[in-house]
């Protein structure tokens, strides 16, 4: 009884310490050893194997739920979710609103575009991206395309 008491211990912490360290490993280690408790389960009490598999997957639903629940409200979970919400109403944005301004305008590029750089339009410094080609410091580029907060450029050929 304590070995199955045992892996299906270790099976749950791991499985909860998916949560801080992601990467599948410790999550399949988990499961790994739940499916271990259950096998020791049936062969150790064949009788009560049923109701240890039983136990064991309600169990888990359980105290998974209960983490989920309650680990907001723990030390690690405060470090770990942001307690307010970053609402535009106070504030907050991912992007500029008014990218679509630069549509059609001519600039020059600042840094080196790989495809992506800095460019000067309008006289502000705008993050920009190419069609895929590689533009030198210095050329001229014109925006040929504004999607969300992505600003596309090509390089214009100004001949005197």
């Amino acid at each position: 009884m304590f070995y199955i008491i045992f892996f299906f211990s270790v099976g749950i912490i791991l499985i909860f310490s998916e949560f801080f360290l992601p990467g599948g490993i410790l999550g399949s280690l988990g499961v790994g050893a739940l499916i271990v408790s259950i096998i020791i389960g049936y062969r150790t009490y064949p009788e009560f194997g049923n109701y240890i598999l039983l136990s064991e997957v309600l169990g888990t639903i359980i105290l998974i739920v209960i983490g989920i629940k309650l680990f907001p409200r723990t030390f690690m979970g405060k470090r770990l979710i942001l307690g307010s919400r970053a609402d535009r109403k106070l504030g907050y944005s991912s992007s500029p609103e008014n990218l679509k301004e630069y549509e059609g305008k001519e600039g020059i590029t600042i840094s080196r575009l790989r495809p992506t750089g800095i460019a000067l339009i309008d006289n502000k410094r705008v993050d920009v991206v190419t069609e895929g080609v590689f533009i030198e410091k210095n050329r001229p580029i014109k925006v040929i395309e504004v999607e969300g907060n992505r600003i596309v450029v090509k390089e214009i050929n100004k001949e005197v």
